[in-house]
């Protein structure tokens, strides 16, 4: 579903020694990359930059902070190779090639889709040399923000689309359980809403495979999206869960992500 996004830990060892809280930041943003199972990277020569800087952090990752690093990275690819990046500095006869020293930036790759998670900036177009002869455009998106991560991951997904279901009603149509006295849950909003809600609505692989889950502000409660199969449409349906059944029926991830 989301297989074709490829995302970079941008791993600053200034920054991590100026601020004690850069690893929880780049920690939430990288879990959130986890969560929707896409392909995660890390340079290598980049990781051992970091660890050589950092002075608290042992070469098993014992202390604290790197337990922290290695959760960051459990699940990331470590790229080896350093390419030949540039950015291009136009200023028409007078245009340059600056050599980009970022040595996560110098590991991406061509892929279409590509994001660097970094507190740093850097410019959106970059040139890959390959030879004498060969040339690469590439293109990746850097951000430190949560909101950013979440509508790049909108802006370059396939559509999710809500499909009503007769089971669950929605805020005009009472649910309507296929057996008779089988409890089923009531969608309580609009199906525009549910559309809305399912936009930014966020999957769990682990419990219930393609599932998506959104927290309703309006109704202070979680809004559950069940996946209706690999099809072309894409489709979810809708219900919304009552606050006394969130533990069994909201995945421990999601409810960790809204803080509930």
């Amino acid at each position: 579903m989301y297989q074709d996004l490829h995302f970079y830990i941008d791993l600053d060892w200034e920054r991590y020694v100026e601020d004690n809280s850069y690893l929880l930041t780049v920690e939430k943003l990288v879990t959130f990359a986890y969560m929707h199972q896409a392909k995660v990277y890390y340079s290598i020569a980049q990781l051992n930059d970091f660890t050589s800087n950092c002075k608290d952090l042992d070469a098993n990752f014992t202390s604290s902070m790197g337990n922290q690093l290695e959760v960051i990275l459990q699940n990331a690819v470590a790229l080896k190779k350093q390419n030949f990046i540039f950015e291009v500095c136009f200023a028409q006869e007078n245009t340059s090639l600056n050599p980009v020293k970022s040595k996560s930036l110098a590991s991406i790759q061509g892929f279409d889709k590509q994001l660097l998670i970094s507190l740093s900036s850097y410019n959106n177009v970059l040139l890959w040399v390959k030879s004498n002869t060969e040339f690469e455009r590439v293109n990746v998106y850097a951000t430190s923000e949560m909101i950013e991560l979440q509508n790049w991951i909108v802006k370059s997904s396939n559509v999710k689309k809500y499909n009503f279901s007769n089971k669950h009603g929605n805020d005009k149509v009472k649910a309507n359980p296929p057996k008779s006295r089988e409890k089923v849950s009531q969608l309580r909003c609009s199906d525009e809403k549910a559309q809305e809600l399912l936009r930014t609505a966020i999957p769990n692989f682990e419990e219930k495979q393609g599932w998506h889950y959104n927290f309703d502000e309006t109704l202070d409660t979680f809004i559950v999206f069940p996946f209706e199969g690999d099809t072309p449409q894409n489709q979810f349906h809708a219900f919304h869960v009552e606050p006394n059944e969130w533990n069994k029926e909201i995945p421990k991830s999601i409810r960790k992500f809204f803080g509930k």
